[in-house]
């Protein structure tokens, strides 16, 4: 079965889309210790002549850990009909189905699939969604109220 990930009104569509990018963060949040483990064990070429310092200190980073610390505020995801305009159970659930069915794919497949379908969310600029000059919003956030450059980033990721 392959699902159509805009076939349902444009309310849904972003909560689905918000869906998948709180699945994927949850991915990427669970696999830390494997990409710790092998940081000090492989040799990477040096980027612009810089050199990589392992570090566990993100203080450096305040929106990033900003972003870190509303995502796990966020996990509990509420029951709802996938007719409502917040993310909800039912909409983790759509997006859940689209990634099963991108599962088995070939992986060049599953990014143009899933860059796709996010790209389908309306951009809009952080000074008039967040009356902020620069927010980083977390996948559930874009989901529900869309985002500007690196909240695609950090969603489709």
């Amino acid at each position: 079965m392959t699902l159509e990930p805009f076939a349902t009104p444009s309310g849904a569509t972003c909560r689905i889309a918000r869906a998948l990018a709180a699945m994927v963060v949850v991915g990427i949040m669970s696999a830390p210790t494997v990409a710790a483990a092998t940081i000090g064990t492989q040799n990477y070429p040096r980027l612009f002549g810089t050199t990589e310092v392992r570090s566990t200190n993100l203080a450096p980073f305040p929106k990033w850990t900003g972003l870190l610390e509303r995502y796990f505020d966020e996990l509990d995801v509420p029951a709802g009909d996938c007719q409502d305009a917040n993310f909800n159970q039912c909409h983790l659930k759509y997006w859940g189905r689209f990634l099963d069915n991108l599962r088995d794919a070939d992986p060049m497949v599953q990014l143009r699939r899933i860059h796709s379908y996010m790209n389908e969310a309306p951009y809009i600029t952080d000074p008039r969604n967040w009356n902020m000059p620069d927010y980083w919003a977390t996948p559930k956030q874009f989901f529900d109220r869309d985002g500007d450059c690196e909240d695609y980033a950090i969603a489709k990721f």
